[in-house]
């Protein structure tokens, strides 16, 4: 009794410390949201990935700050630091050629094929049309034929000399359809590399989930111009991209005007106020929504099938939903 009594605080002290291990060891055990807002293409890419291991998650979530930055600092068109978009358009060198990121290089390369399979639906080049709607759309104006018809005609388009080399003259270049949706590969990647499998990552419309932490993601579908929700998804290890009508738009004589420019008409389209596409890549579900944006219900249905394993939500200018039968698995189901 007197050994109990001498060493009592010794027991207390050591209860107390078998107990701080087990809460650290359950601690450890737990799965951690790691979440990271970066700015990222006129928007910003939200980030949320999950796991165990605290080391690794900050570790992803700092590679991941670091790819959207890099990749951001190159399309940007107020940042002369990098040879990126910026440097391009801007430069004043008196040279037949220009020398430009080796990174930016690849993404304009891939950007040609995809601009070629694309059947005139987007221009890497065609910046300008979409520039001369930004400006009158700001004044509630329509830009007429013949303004359209000099813009189209000024138009310089890209060329690519090899070895990160591409003709100065001075293209201004618009990746719509294409850059949100090659950096969440890239992003992919990195959490494959890290072997986390739990994330989601929304790069302004182009959604990346993985496996989902406890049920599956449930994400809306927004109508861009009156800002109501018109469809609800529920999505798991999948891609969703979502093309609208544009940010800067205005509504005259019943129809709307937006800075999405089709770029072989030179004009907003008006099939759609919003096209979803569902596919396991997320940089073709962002090619294809910006696509099928520009055409027809019936058009876009023909286009498709040319691509396995994708799915379409149509949300047209009469507010009509129109679907393909695969991508009513997706619908979020209430009771």
């Amino acid at each position: 009794m007197k050994f109990i009594k001498k060493n009592y605080g010794i027991f207390i002290g050591v209860f107390f410390l078998l107990c701080f291990c087990f809460y650290i060891s359950k601690d450890a055990q737990k799965v951690r949201m790691y979440e990271k807002n970066i700015p990222f293409h006129r928007s910003y890419v939200n980030i949320q990935i999950y796991t165990k291991d605290i080391k690794i998650g900050k570790e992803v979530i700092e590679k991941l700050e670091k790819l959207y930055t890099h990749y951001n600092s190159l399309i940007t068109r107020k940042d002369n630091k990098a040879k990126g978009i910026f440097y391009i358009e801007n430069n004043t060198k008196k040279v037949k050629q220009l020398e430009i990121s080796s990174d930016l290089y690849t993404l304009l390369e891939l950007a040609q094929t995809w601009e070629e399979k694309s059947a005139e639906k987007i221009n890497i080049s065609s910046f300008p049309l979409q520039d001369i709607w930004n400006h009158n759309i700001e004044k509630e104006n329509i830009v007429t034929e013949e303004e359209t018809q000099k813009e189209k005609n000024n138009i310089s388009l890209l060329k690519l000399l090899g070895n990160n080399k591409i003709l100065n003259n001075h293209v201004s270049i618009n990746l719509d359809g294409i850059i949100n949706g090659y950096v969440s590969l890239k992003a992919q990647d990195i959490l494959n590399k890290y072997g986390i499998s739990t994330y989601l990552i929304n790069t302004d419309g182009v959604i990346l989930s993985g496996k989902s932490y406890d049920k599956k993601y449930k994400i809306v579908l927004e109508d861009t111009f009156s800002h109501d929700y018109y469809h609800f998804l529920q999505i798991e290890n999948i891609a969703v991209s979502t093309k609208g009508i544009g940010e800067k738009a205005f509504l005259q004589n019943e129809t709307i005007y937006h800075n999405r420019i089709d770029p072989s008409t030179g004009k907003p389209s008006s099939y759609h106020r919003g096209v979803s596409v569902i596919t396991q890549d997320p940089l073709l579900a962002d090619f294809l929504s910006l696509v099928l944006f520009h055409m027809s219900i019936e058009e876009g249905k023909k286009y498709i099938k040319a691509y396995q394993g994708v799915e379409v939500i149509w949300y047209s200018s009469d507010k009509k939903i129109t679907s393909t039968k695969g991508a009513f698995k997706y619908n979020l189901v209430t009771h």
